[in-house]
């Protein structure tokens, strides 16, 4: 079965409706990439994707009681080129992600995710690169502060970018620790 890495975005609208969407998901929200078995594919013709990619909330008969990640492409193209569908029982494409190229994500050896933004490099051996996520968990760490604070700095981070505010963080006998949303 074929695999494929993307971020599914809910109800995209058409194809620069999902394209701004994943990208804004990536940026602002740090969301991270998956990777989906591909339950089947689905090839229009050059015409037929077009209008495909018009209109992604449009009932299609070509996704009418197929479950899974579906593959919806242009006959004799790749694979990276379609738009990934799952249906969730309904004949439009309820959630939709473009296919990442491997150069677009990495995944991540600490944890094992995949990511897409800038790597952070490991405090652990000064040379590994690791996940943004990773690499902040690691410095909290460093700094003395324990995994409870770590989940309470993602909820931050949410906060600072969906409000674009700087929040910086400051306890006695620890180093500061400062959320920056253009960071």
């Amino acid at each position: 079965m074929k695999k494929v890495v993307t971020i599914l975005v809910r109800k995209a609208m058409d194809y620069d409706d999902l394209l701004a969407s994943q990208k804004m998901m990536v940026t602002k929200f740090h969301t991270h990439p998956e990777e989906f078995s591909i339950s089947s594919v689905v090839e229009l013709s050059h015409k037929e994707f077009e209008d495909f990619k018009s209109d992604l909330l449009a009932e299609r008969k070509i996704l009418e009681h197929r479950d899974g990640i579906i593959l919806v492409k242009e006959i004799g193209k790749s694979d990276s080129s379609g738009i990934v569908v799952q249906t969730s029982g309904f004949n439009y494409a309820r959630y939709s992600g473009l296919p990442m190229k491997k150069l677009d994500y990495k995944k991540c050896p600490r944890c094992g995710e995949f990511y897409v933004e800038y790597p952070a490099i490991s405090r652990k051996d000064n040379k590994t690169e690791i996940c943004p996520r990773c690499g902040t968990e690691e410095a909290i760490l460093a700094c003395g502060y324990d995994f409870k604070f770590i989940s309470f700095l993602d909820n931050l981070h949410n906060y600072a970018n969906q409000f674009n505010v700087t929040i910086t963080i400051s306890a006695p006998e620890k180093e500061d620790v400062v959320i920056d949303p253009d960071k």
